[in-house]
């Protein structure tokens, strides 16, 4: 059913252009020039165009491609190959900018629709879906301009379109606000990280020297099994409940008896961390506590690193976040392309600096574990933020909900 004042019409109606990349452009790619979108740059949700790794190309402005490809302000970009549908917006300037074959190019004629409206509408779950049905017929996913031009749409007057826009780019901004915060803190922590744990800096109260040691000296790495709680109920931590920052997002119940073979044990405030590649590249590890039973197994791929008496596990947790950790450890995998792995004997020889004051220790530990704090925090908000903002897509780009006009 069609809200009262909105009409049904296609994008090629409302469109001046229609067109997609031209192809062969890698002989033009340069260290410098003009931007060249990709549809890496497109967000996968939203249609905020992400610039954070960009291609260069030398082309001619005035060559027929470059002419016709050449993006201007208020273009909307669709991914048009492999994963189909993924939404960019031209809000700002980007000055020569152009686009490769896996990209559309959408120019909204600005007298049939607002582009940013049509932007969000396309993003949308329900038109998304539709994209994903017009997939042309073939081995690969895809689609041709002709398709592109039929897209289904029902749209509203261009006033409340653009207030619909107004509306949902207030909570674009809240989202990009928070995610810059996130990655400032992140920023932040990788700073005092490295001078904390390096003892660079140092809280005022202590001044008792520092250790140099190995963590093999220090802690158990791969230690013996723990013995069979009288419940039988374990944790399992499956590589896929940790996540990149080094966070145990979840785990499950299971029966000591079905995981005690074949399987990785660790207990409360063990760290874990991953050895395969690329998930130790990536940060994938944990700190774990509140295991059932107190006791815990998982996925081989993981190493297990429990701290000897008087040094503090949290800080050993962090070391293994820390950048040089993670850098030498991936200099030192061992193993086929593909099958890579962090050996044991690079835990056990990493030399590292440690406060010998077990307080010290924990202080340093329990500043880190406050950034990480905050920012699981914002990592929420943004979560929240973004759930909301789909929400108010279904309603204001389907009619449901209607938005007040100011009056002229």
């Amino acid at each position: 059913m069609v809200p009262d004042g909105w009409e049904k019409t296609k994008l090629g109606v409302l469109s001046r252009l229609i067109t997609s990349g031209s192809r062969d452009w890698a002989r033009y790619y340069s260290d410098s020039g003009s931007l060249f979108l990709r549809m890496t740059n497109l967000p996968r949700d939203g249609i905020n165009l992400d610039l954070s790794s960009v291609k260069y190309v030398s082309v001619n402005q005035d060559s027929a491609d470059g002419k016709r490809t050449k993006l201007k302000v208020n273009d909307i970009l669709i991914s048009i190959t492999a994963e189909l549908g993924k939404i960019g917006f031209v809000a700002n300037d980007l000055g020569p900018a152009y686009i490769n074959q896996h990209t559309a190019l959408v120019r909204i004629d600005p007298d049939c629709a607002c582009p940013k409206y049509i932007a969000f509408a396309l993003s949308s779950y329900k038109l998304n879906r539709i994209i994903n049905r017009l997939n042309d017929a073939g081995a690969k996913a895809g689609l041709n301009l002709p398709t592109i031009k039929a897209i289904p749409l029902v749209i509203p007057s261009i006033m409340e379109q653009t207030k619909i826009a107004q509306i949902l780019s207030i909570w674009d901004k809240a989202i990009e606000t928070t995610e810059k915060l996130i990655e400032n803190s992140k920023t932040q922590k990788k700073a005092l990280m490295q001078q904390l744990l390096t003892g660079k800096k140092r809280f005022p109260r202590f001044s008792k020297k520092w250790l140099s040691s190995k963590i093999g000296e220090v802690c158990l790495i791969n230690p013996r099994k723990p013995k069979k709680p009288t419940n039988s109920r374990v944790s399992f931590v499956a590589m896929g409940s940790v996540s990149e920052d080094a966070r145990l997002r979840y785990s499950e119940e299971r029966q000591y008896g079905d995981v005690e073979k074949g399987f990785t044990s660790f207990r409360n405030n063990d760290v874990l961390v991953a050895k395969i590649t690329p998930c130790f590249e990536n940060g994938k590890g944990a700190y774990v506590e509140k295991l059932i039973n107190g006791i815990g197994f998982g996925s081989t791929e993981f190493h297990v690193i429990r701290a000897k008496k008087g040094v503090c596990s949290k800080f050993i947790y962090h070391l293994t976040n820390s950048f040089d950790f993670r850098v030498r450890g991936g200099a030192n995998m061992q193993g086929s392309a593909g099958q890579k792995r962090v050996p044991t004997d690079y835990l056990r020889s990493y030399k590292f600096n440690f406060p010998e004051e077990y307080k010290e220790q924990k202080m340093i530990a329990d500043v880190l574990d406050a950034m990480d704090s905050l920012m699981e925090i914002l990592s929420r908000e943004v979560r929240t933020l973004t759930n909301q903002k789909k929400a108010l897509m279904q309603q204001l780009l389907t009619g449901k909900r209607r938005v007040k006009l100011d009056k002229r």
